[in-house]
Protein backbone atom coordinates (compact mmCIF):
# COMPACT_ATOMS: atom_id res chain seq x y z
CA UNK A 1 0.00 0.00 0.00
CA UNK A 2 3.00 2.17 0.78
CA UNK A 3 4.02 1.71 -3.09
CA UNK A 4 1.30 2.25 -4.49
CA UNK A 5 0.52 5.80 -2.56
CA UNK A 6 4.67 6.30 -3.19
CA UNK A 7 4.47 5.61 -7.13
CA UNK A 8 1.20 7.69 -7.16
CA UNK A 9 2.52 10.77 -5.10
CA UNK A 10 5.53 10.57 -7.82
CA UNK A 11 3.17 10.04 -11.22
CA UNK A 12 1.09 13.10 -10.05
CA UNK A 13 4.18 15.16 -9.19
CA UNK A 14 5.61 14.48 -12.44
CA UNK A 15 2.44 15.59 -14.10
CA UNK A 16 2.06 18.75 -12.66
CA UNK A 17 6.18 19.61 -13.29
CA UNK A 18 5.46 19.55 -16.78
CA UNK A 19 2.44 21.89 -16.84
CA UNK A 20 3.33 25.58 -17.08
CA UNK A 21 0.41 27.17 -14.83
CA UNK A 22 -0.41 30.87 -16.84
CA UNK A 23 -2.53 32.01 -13.43
CA UNK A 24 -2.43 31.05 -9.69
CA UNK A 25 -4.63 32.52 -7.06
CA UNK A 26 -5.89 31.45 -3.89
CA UNK A 27 -9.57 31.74 -3.96
CA UNK A 28 -10.56 30.78 -0.34
CA UNK A 29 -8.51 29.72 2.67
CA UNK A 30 -6.88 26.38 1.47
CA UNK A 31 -8.30 26.91 -2.05
CA UNK A 32 -5.79 27.65 -4.73
CA UNK A 33 -7.36 28.36 -8.27
CA UNK A 34 -4.44 27.18 -11.18
CA UNK A 35 -5.34 28.34 -14.50
CA UNK A 36 -3.41 27.19 -17.76
CA UNK A 37 -5.10 28.12 -21.27
CA UNK A 38 -8.78 29.73 -21.90
CA UNK A 39 -11.48 29.44 -19.02
CA UNK A 40 -14.22 26.70 -20.22
CA UNK A 41 -17.35 27.83 -20.72
CA UNK A 42 -18.76 25.79 -18.99
CA UNK A 43 -18.14 24.87 -15.63
CA UNK A 44 -19.82 24.13 -12.05
CA UNK A 45 -20.83 27.57 -11.86
CA UNK A 46 -22.25 28.41 -14.91
CA UNK A 47 -24.48 24.89 -15.11
CA UNK A 48 -25.29 24.93 -11.48
CA UNK A 49 -25.14 28.50 -10.07
CA UNK A 50 -24.16 29.05 -6.68
CA UNK A 51 -20.96 30.23 -5.19
CA UNK A 52 -18.67 28.94 -2.44
CA UNK A 53 -19.37 30.36 0.81
CA UNK A 54 -16.13 32.51 1.92
CA UNK A 55 -16.74 33.33 5.16
CA UNK A 56 -17.89 30.15 6.44
CA UNK A 57 -14.84 28.91 5.18
CA UNK A 58 -12.38 31.96 6.89
CA UNK A 59 -13.80 30.46 9.86
CA UNK A 60 -12.97 27.08 10.08
CA UNK A 61 -10.09 26.10 11.52
CA UNK A 62 -6.50 24.94 9.58
CA UNK A 63 -6.08 21.24 9.28
CA UNK A 64 -3.08 19.49 8.52
CA UNK A 65 -2.51 17.71 4.99
CA UNK A 66 -3.75 14.04 5.38
CA UNK A 67 -0.92 12.59 3.15
CA UNK A 68 2.29 13.65 5.08
CA UNK A 69 5.53 11.90 4.01
CA UNK A 70 7.12 11.16 6.94
CA UNK A 71 10.31 12.94 6.01
CA UNK A 72 8.35 16.62 5.91
CA UNK A 73 7.09 16.11 9.96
Amino acid sequence: MKKLLLYLFLITAGLISTVQVSAQKEIAPGVIKLQKGEIDTFTPYSLFGGKPVIEAMKALPAAKLPLMPKTCR
